[in-house]
């Protein structure tokens, strides 16, 4: 079951994080150099939907490359620090961890 309300530490290239999310009120903040500011609710996955249609239709892709990694950077950041106990976990590392753990599965399918 998952916790109702959950605090991460990160760093990314763009800005230093703290993410603080409440699953039951569906709402996450986030601590900023200019304070904490909202973040946004959950909108469903509506938004979500339309960038999967709007990409079949026109097969050009809505992210980078880049940004993509990023993204699943910023998801292990976030874990990494929940399981560190809200301690500070840097995009940085999270990548470095993720390039290792790609480097083991290639080594191990022979790619």
């Amino acid at each position: 079951m998952a916790k109702e309300n959950v605090h991460y530490n990160f760093y990314s290239r763009y800005v230093c994080m703290c993410l603080s999310i409440s699953v039951k009120q569906g709402w996450f903040s986030v601590l900023t150099d200019k304070g904490v500011v909202p973040a946004g609710g959950y909108k469903g996955y509506d938004p979500l939907l339309v960038e999967v249609v709007q990409f079949l239709k026109t097969k050009v892709v809505p992210v980078t490359k880049e940004e993509t990694l990023e993204m699943f950077a910023f998801i292990e950041a976030a874990d990494m620090s929940n399981e560190k106990g809200g301690k500070v976990v840097t995009i940085v590392e999270a990548m470095k961890k993720g390039q290792k753990e790609a480097k083991k599965l290639i080594e191990k399918l022979k790619i």
